[in-house]
């Protein structure tokens, strides 16, 4: 507010004043002002005008936080010299400190909100004194701007604040909408006179809960080898979005839980990996066969909502695996192949199927289902039957002289699997 111009009036009762000067002092430093600059030494300047005279001293020639002393003298056509008396004051452009400390997160769910009912921030100002703070409060939403009561002013209001370099204004909860933006614009006024305005401070208010579903395990499902090692699910959430995801792992059988690294008493909550898509990675190694399990995911969204009503999933380990062994051929050299491989298998749970790899170990190749010449992996053909299987290799697919592998693999239900020994044989 300092407007670049130190002005006076002069008079003389007897005669007209000629001339006006003025001494002009930086106090803090004990300099002068010469009309340039800033020197050690006592100087005057001369003014403009003199019953209403003036001396232009624009900001930028004043040092924020120093303090400055302006002195007249008038010299009148007899050559009489009137002084004036000492004005005083301080220079202050910093630019004043605002910070609002609540809200400080993107959204807000009620209870959290509920803990502060107000919105808060401090001041500071170097060389003065913040003397008021104000608050404009916008639902971004409808567009309106709180009034003190309500949101339906349709120009920015401001509103005083309680406090200065502490302050606050109170905002219930109650006022703010479920799904509705909100801003935030605080004004500051120190001693100086110099205003600042911030910039908008921005958050959403969420009361809605988010959601979960765990896509694997499947409810009410037995699962063995075929178990993939990585619990899964999705999440949703209407505003905020989903920022975390925790699960509640529970064997029901022993009344244990998980707690990332072994089953124990205490009931604990693992975070998963992801949010909208998430998984949690439990090996088979951990589960016991025999036992039930259940699975609770619970979603936090970004307001601070946690989930509370979930879905249990349940799902029982059977790890019981079968048996197998190949009757034909034997470890040995035909000089007559009968044309059928043929062998048994047990299974403690219903069975799923027996498959069988063979590789001519003279090639390195393996059969493909047709012939020796084009599979370079192990690659497992499906039997016939299960406890009892077969399958058909006609010697016309063997060659002379070759040595051969057969190894045999007995699936059940749940994925549970078992390798029989492997047999060479040779074929002439």
């Amino acid at each position: 507010n300092w407007t670049g111009t130190i002005a006076g009036t002069s008079s003389d009762p007897n005669t007209t004043v000629s001339s006006v000067t003025a001494t002009i002092t930086n106090t803090t430093n004990s300099t002068y002002w010469n009309g340039t600059s800033w020197q050690a030494g006592a100087t005057s300047v001369t003014a403009t005008g003199t019953t209403s005279w003036t001396y232009a001293l624009a900001a930028a020639n004043l040092t924020t936080g120093n303090s400055y002393s302006v002195t007249a003298k008038a010299t009148d056509a007899a050559g009489n010299i009137g002084t004036s008396s000492t004005t005083t004051f301080t220079y202050n452009s910093t630019t004043i400190g605002i910070a609002v400390t609540f809200p400080a997160l993107p959204f807000y769910a009620r209870t959290p909100w509920r803990t502060k009912n107000a919105v808060t921030g401090t001041t500071s100002d170097l060389s003065s004194t913040v003397t008021q703070v104000q608050v404009a409060i916008k639902d971004t939403t409808t567009g309106l701007w709180y009034s003190g009561s309500s949101f339906a002013n349709a120009a920015q209001t401001f509103l005083n604040a309680t406090g200065t370099t502490s302050w606050t204004y109170p905002l219930s909860s109650s006022k703010l909408v479920n799904g509705h933006s909100y801003s935030l614009v605080v004004k500051a006024t120190d001693a100086a006179a110099n205003v600042v305005t911030s910039s908008a401070t921005t958050w959403g208010y969420d009361t809605t809960l988010p959601t979960s579903t765990v896509t694997y395990p499947v409810t009410a499902t037995t699962y063995g080898g075929n178990w993939t090692g990585t619990i899964a699910g999705t999440t949703a959430d209407t505003f905020s979005g989903v920022a975390s995801v925790a699960v509640l792992i529970e064997n029901t059988t022993a009344v244990t839980y998980w707690n990332g690294s072994a089953w124990t008493s205490t009931s604990t909550k693992v975070a998963a990996t992801g949010t909208t898509s998430w998984t949690y990675a439990l090996a088979l190694a951990n589960l016991t066969s025999g036992s039930s399990y259940s699975v609770r995911a619970y979603a936090t969204d970004a307001g601070g909502n946690v989930q509370t009503t979930v879905t249990t999933y349940t799902w029982t380990v059977n790890k019981n695996s079968p048996t197998i062994t190949i009757t034909y051929p034997t470890a040995t050299h035909y000089l007559t192949w009968t044309g059928t491989m043929t062998g048994t298998a047990t299974f403690s749970n219903t069975a799923s199927s027996v498959k069988v790899a063979i590789q001519d170990t003279t090639t390195g190749k393996w059969w493909n289902g047709t012939n020796f010449t084009t599979a370079t992996t192990q690659t497992f053909v499906t039997a016939s039957g299960t406890t009892s299987w077969t399958y058909a290799l006609a010697s016309s697919n063997l060659t002379a002289t070759h040595s051969y592998s057969a190894t045999a693999v007995a699936t059940d239900i749940y994925g549970n699997t078992a390798t029989s020994t492997a047999i060479a044989f040779s074929y002439n």
